[in-house]
């Protein structure tokens, strides 16, 4: 009986020792990783790691300038010249109201790759996105709506990730004009 113990010990000390021994990035991936801590700051917890300060090589576009509440557009996340990503975080915020997020990403999304996830950053719900993946993309189009409520002008702001120890963050899109009178019938005369 001891030597049983001593053996189940010596196995569990070696698995937490060569466990730790494994870089963070180098360990399986959880799709639901992002936590909620990172909402507001949308910095990854990658170690010591800090954003790149060169210019981004990615771009977010939403597919229209002007659109109206309850309305659902795509945004559109690429590379330049074909630069990948790993990792993408992002979120639509009002423009010049802080950092809260706002409106919804639709559950389709979940069908265009099965490194997508949605979450929520409070008070909001299903209003974050991501991508994890250990296989990079340069391109991915992505469905938001508009809350039935809002109006003004929003824009999107992603994290972007090319490796563990290399990403972006404060990705912004050009501002989206939200009005009910977007959808407003021409009179006829």
């Amino acid at each position: 009986m001891k030597i049983f113990l001593a053996l189940s010990v010596y196995c569990c000390v070696s698995y937490v020792a060569l466990s730790a021994t494994i870089p963070l990035h180098k360990k399986s991936i959880d799709p639901n990783h992002v936590p909620s801590s990172v909402c507001e700051s949308m910095v990854p917890l990658h170690n010591d790691s800090v954003p790149s300060t060169t210019p981004p090589p990615y771009t977010i576009t939403a597919s229209k300038v002007k659109t109206a509440p309850g309305e659902v557009i795509e945004v559109h996340v690429k590379g330049i010249d074909g630069a990948k990503f790993l990792g993408l975080y992002m979120q639509a915020r009002l423009y010049g109201a802080g950092a809260e997020a706002v409106g919804k990403f639709v559950p389709e999304n979940l069908q265009v790759n099965s490194a997508i996830r949605i979450s929520s950053c409070l008070p909001g719900s299903e209003n974050a996105i991501s991508y994890i993946s250990r296989e990079a993309v340069d391109d991915l189009r992505l469905q938001w709506e508009v809350p039935e409520d809002m109006s003004g002008k929003v824009y999107f702001k992603a994290t972007f990730v090319e490796s563990f120890s290399k990403f972006w963050v404060d990705v912004d899109s050009d501002p989206v004009e939200i009005s009910a009178q977007t959808l407003s019938p021409i009179p006829v005369s």
